[in-house]
């Protein structure tokens, strides 16, 4: 490939993420993060919503992940508190670290790289687990 595309992919991403924020953010319990609005440009290479499991019938963050890459779309739970590791001695509870690892659902940008009808698809297969998540809930994946 032409190593100009490159300059082209964060532009690309920053204008598929509006985008795709625009269709997740009417999906009730799902709230995209904002952007620091300091930042110039930014690279987007991924996309940070919390996923509210209330408005999923319960439905663990775990097994929804599971049941979304079912669907073909793939996402990640993000990271975990470092303090959780094993070799931290004597941690100290965050209470906002653990409820932003706890909530976090993270959209990669290969995903923000796709063309537009994957992101339509993410925000079909989020609406469609929402609608079957009182089935899902009793599933194993």
């Amino acid at each position: 490939g032409d190593h100009r595309d490159l300059h082209s992919f964060p532009t690309r991403r920053s204008s598929d993420l509006l985008y795709l924020e625009g269709l997740l953010n009417e999906i009730e319990g799902w709230r995209c993060l904002g952007r620091y609005a300091k930042t110039g440009r930014n690279a987007y290479h991924l996309q940070i919503s919390a996923y509210n499991p209330e408005c999923f019938s319960g439905l663990p963050k775990k097994k929804f992940l599971a049941a979304l890459l079912a669907e073909g779309v793939v996402a990640t739970d993000g990271y975990q508190p470092l303090y959780a590791l094993p070799f931290i001695e004597e941690p100290e509870p965050l209470p906002h670290t653990e409820a932003a690892c706890r909530d976090q659902v993270w959209i990669r940008q290969f995903e923000l790289l796709a063309d537009r009808h994957m992101m339509d698809k993410t925000a079909v297969a989020i609406r469609k687990l929402q609608d079957s998540s009182h089935l899902l809930c009793s599933q194993d994946f």
